[in-house]
């Protein structure tokens, strides 16, 4: 806490501004637990190697079965298999998405940097930043959750 001495001879207490940096880039894998793994809180690389293989195997496939599908005859099933990899499986859309989450990136860290030059800590105007520059995202989840709920059900 800070505390503050106002014209009026009062004291006042406010929170002092936190620091907040955002890094450029994440990544999430999630696997299933099994008994006889240990606790590793970190994957190999070689781990790393195998599950990003998985995925582009198990994408590839998935686009050769539905190129190979008249849209009218993809099945329910088909469609939960896409589930989480749709912008692998559509073409053009990986990049297209790609650019949109560099530029949001970009967005935050370019407010962060105009803040620390300006000696400024406006984590609401960070968060602002945020939420717009990932609207896209939101808007895009909820497309394809309402998409998968019409054909599913």
């Amino acid at each position: 806490f800070v505390r503050e001495r106002i014209m009026s001879n009062t004291t006042t207490t406010r929170r002092r501004p936190r620091a907040v940096a955002f890094s450029q880039f994440s990544e999430l894998v999630f696997i299933p637990k099994d008994d006889k793994m240990e606790c590793n809180k970190s994957y190999s690389t070689q781990e790393r190697r195998r599950f990003r293989q998985e995925l582009i195997r198990e994408v590839q496939k998935l686009s050769r079965e539905l190129n190979d599908t008249p849209a009218e005859s993809i099945t329910p099933e088909q469609l939960v298999r896409c589930v989480g990899i749709e912008v692998f499986v559509t073409q053009g859309l990986a990049r297209h998405v790609a650019e949109k989450k560099r530029a949001h990136i970009d967005a935050v860290l370019s407010a962060q940097r105009l803040q620390r030059e300006q000696c400024v800590c406006d984590i609401e105007k960070l968060s602002m930043v945020s939420r717009m520059g990932s609207q896209w995202a939101r808007d895009r989840a909820e497309t394809l959750g309402k998409g998968y709920s019409r054909i599913l059900n």
